[in-house]
Order: C-alpha cells, then sequence, then structure tokens
C-alpha cells in the first residue's frame, strides 16, 4: 500500500488531482529498487506500470551474441513500460536499475481507469510519451553522428536532470552501455571532460563540477531533450 503524497515524487503522478491518485494509492506497491538489480526480462508479463520515485533505470536491448546497448533511461520525469498498458506490443528490453531508488507500481486497470477519469493526468501521460519519442530519436541520432565526448556531455547531464543530483555512481561499462561505445573510449572521452573541468570521475561515481560548461560540450541533443521533457511538465494553457 502506498501513500498518495509520496506518489507525488514522480512527476507523471503528481499530474493526478490528489483524490483521483487516492482511489488507486491502495492497490499500488512501492518497493526498493537496488544498483544493478533486473526489474524486468524481455518477454515477461507485466500487469503493472512502473513509475520511479528517485533513481534511475535504463531500458537495455541485447542480441543474439551477447552485445548490449541501453535506448533510454528514465527516472522521476516518467514511467516504465506504458506501452503494453495502453494496448501496444510489449517493448523486447531488460529493465536494469543503474541508479538504486523507491519505485512504485500501479496495476495496468488502475491506470486505464485513471486515463478514462482524469483529464489531466491522460494529457501528462500523452506529453510525456511525446517527450520520449524525441528522446530516443535524439539519441539514435546522436549514437550515430556526434563525437563520443558531446555524447558523453550529453549522457551525463540528463541523468543529472532525471536524478536532480549532481553527484552519483556511474561506472565506465555503464557509459559504454548508455553510449554505444568500448570502454577503452570511453576512459579517453571521460579523460577529456575531466582535463576540462566539467566532471570527476573516482571510484565508479561521478561529479558534474561545472554544468554549465559540460553544457557547452555537448551537441545541442542535450538542449533538445530537456527542453522535450520541461515542455511535458507544463500543462498547456
Amino acid at each position: 500500500m502506498a501513500e498518495a503524497g509520496a506518489l507525488r515524487r514522480n512527476r507523471l503522478l503528481a499530474a493526478v488531482p490528489r483524490a483521483a491518485l487516492e482511489s488507486v494509492a491502495g492497490r499500488m506497491t512501492v518497493s526498493a529498487a537496488m544498483r544493478d538489480q533486473v526489474v524486468h526480462q524481455p518477454g515477461e508479463r507485466m500487469d503493472s506500470v512502473m513509475f520511479p520515485l528517485e533513481g534511475l533505470f535504463s531500458l537495455v536491448v541485447t542480441d543474439p551474441f551477447g552485445s548490449f546497448t541501453s535506448i533510454a533511461t528514465v527516472g522521476r520525469e516518467g514511467a516504465i513500460e506504458l506501452a503494453p498498458a495502453l494496448g501496444s506490443v510489449p517493448v523486447p528490453t531488460e529493465i536494469v536499475c543503474l541508479i538504486g531508488g523507491m519505485i512504485a507500481e500501479m496495476p495496468t486497470d488502475d491506470l486505464r481507469m485513471l486515463l478514462d477519469a482524469s483529464p489531466p493526468f491522460r494529457s501528462a501521460i500523452f506529453r510525456y510519451m511525446g517527450a520520449r519519442f524525441v528522446d530516443c530519436v535524439e539519441v539514435s541520432a546522436c549514437h550515430r553522428l556526434h563525437p563520443l565526448e558531446a555524447r558523453m556531455a550529453r549522457c551525463l547531464l540528463t541523468t543529472r536532470d532525471r536524478i536532480e543530483r549532481d553527484e552519483f555512481p556511474c561506472t565506465h561499462e555503464q557509459l559504454a552501455g548508455l553510449l554505444g561505445a568500448t570502454r577503452p573510449k570511453v576512459s579517453l572521452a571521460l579523460k577529456t571532460l575531466q582535463r576540462a573541468g566539467t566532471v570527476i570521475h573516482s571510484r565508479g561515481s561521478v561529479r558534474i563540477l561545472d554544468p554549465v560548461a559540460l553544457e557547452a560540450m555537448t551537441c545541442g541533443c542535450y538542449t533538445t531533450i530537456r527542453n522535450a521533457f520541461q515542455a511535458a511538465d507544463r500543462p498547456p494553457r
């Protein structure tokens, strides 16, 4: 059983009118996800939608040869696996916790009920899905077109936005998966960012020292993604 007040730490759930959220909170569960925990395997049936209250989660695709890459990350701004709840085909991804935190689960039947009963929530969901589409398109193009240092700067700033912290655990292996690059290349790019005084990496943790200078090192994709999610947070006039 979850408390409606705690659920509003997630920005999508914060868009639900209080009375409507309280009506389903008793059927929701809140649990802790630990770093590196796999919270969903491809092909598993999902009868609920996950709403991170903190932490960061990665949607990972693995090919038949064992190579893997992250196609998206989700934090407090969104939800995980909305597509099956909305009647679409399940996304064939493994969901891995990159940064530990609490996560709330809402039964899909309750989600559909809220979509019908709460126009503000329905609007927030649709705006979020639009921002997520922009995110996926930009990241895909960024991986193909832009230098690794710029992609890393974009990735670190996006993570900062989604967990609202300047320091967070992040290994070379995780960065390699997020950026579709090898660990040696990730190490070289990270050293470039450190020499510029924008970040420091030590003992598996990254601390952003100068977000303004780090943003100047991005390729512009970061600004597009940030603006899309900021717009998703604002209800239409």
